[in-house]
C-alpha cells in the first residue's frame, strides 16, 4: 500500500464530520430489518488470533 501524500500532515476542513449532525442521526435513523444493505457484517478484517 503507498503512502498517502498528505500523511503527518494536520487534516484540512474537507475531512472532518460534523460531530453534531452524526449524533443526532445516531438517535433518529433506524435500519430497516428486511433491507440487507442495512445489515451489520462482522468480519475479522484480516487479523489472526
Amino acid at each position: 500500500m503507498a503512502i498517502d501524500k498528505r500523511a503527518g500532515q494536520p487534516a484540512q476542513q474537507s475531512d472532518l464530520i460534523n460531530v453534531a449532525q452524526l449524533t443526532a442521526q445516531y438517535y433518529v435513523l433506524k435500519p430497516e430489518v428486511g433491507n440487507a444493505e442495512h445489515a451489520v457484517k462482522f468480519g475479522t478484517s484480516g487479523h489472526r488470533g
